[in-house]
């Protein structure tokens, strides 16, 4: 359980990193996906959890965190 916690915060660290050179991201992924700027934001600052939002920016910002996805063709 520790582990996938310290793999989480891992994931939103990178996250993190990445969406600073790209303005806007949260508001892009939340329009696309359909939930608010603000459930996006509160799950980066880790008041919420969903692998969702996790997932939907991992995509739009093209990271490889290790997450465990299907590859995609």
């Amino acid at each position: 359980m520790k582990k996938r916690i310290e793999r989480k915060e891992e994931r939103i660290e990178a996250i993190r990193a990445a969406a600073t050179r790209c303005r806007g991201i949260y508001s892009a992924v939340a329009r696309e996906q359909g939930w608010g700027r603000a459930y996006v934001c509160s799950v980066m600052a880790g008041r919420n959890s969903s692998e969702n939002v996790l997932k939907a920016l991992e995509e739009k910002l093209n990271l490889d965190t290790g997450a465990t996805s299907a590859p995609q063709s």
